[in-house]
């Protein structure tokens, strides 16, 4: 920018300290540490960028999908890390809140499952358990389940 807009260039900063400070008070809302401000539920959406986390997850908690297909002989597990290989380091897609707290996605990840042979039903369940700080291995000692529905084959 020409050195003549000081004006411009402090609007530019102080818009964009503003937008960060927004961001983070959104991102608390998310930790459970605030409340979003009354009036302001669009600002999930637009603060994304400054609530990006790049290396970091701050949740407390580590959490999984579990897949279950009922055949002939009851209902049994599936491995969906086998079946839904990585491609990236991210983690499996499937683990992502804005995946399995949608209906419409956890529908269709039910109608792949269906096309397992002889599977009449799928059904999905979050499991979550506490972070163990300063241990590498990471039991799941005090989980809590919760259904994310069931989905028939047709």
């Amino acid at each position: 920018m020409p050195e003549r807009l000081p004006g411009l260039k402090l609007f530019l900063l102080a818009a964009l300290a503003f937008y960060f400070l927004l961001s983070y008070r959104v991102a608390l809302t998310t930790l459970g540490v605030a409340q979003l401000p009354k009036g302001l539920p669009a600002l999930q959406g637009v603060t994304w960028l400054g609530r990006w986390k790049m290396f970091t997850d701050l949740r407390d908690e580590h959490w999984d999908v579990v897949a279950e297909v009922q055949g002939a002989s009851g209902w049994a597990g599936i491995d969906l890390a086998a079946r839904y290989p990585l491609h990236w380091d991210e983690g499996p897609g499937y683990l992502r809140d804005d995946y399995y707290e949608n209906p419409k996605r956890l529908a269709a990840l039910a109608a792949d499952l269906c096309r397992i042979p002889g599977t009449q039903a799928a059904r999905f369940t979050e499991v979550r358990w506490p972070k163990t700080l300063g241990k590498e291995t990471q039991p799941r000692t005090g989980e809590s389940r919760t259904s994310l529905g069931s989905f028939g084959c047709r």
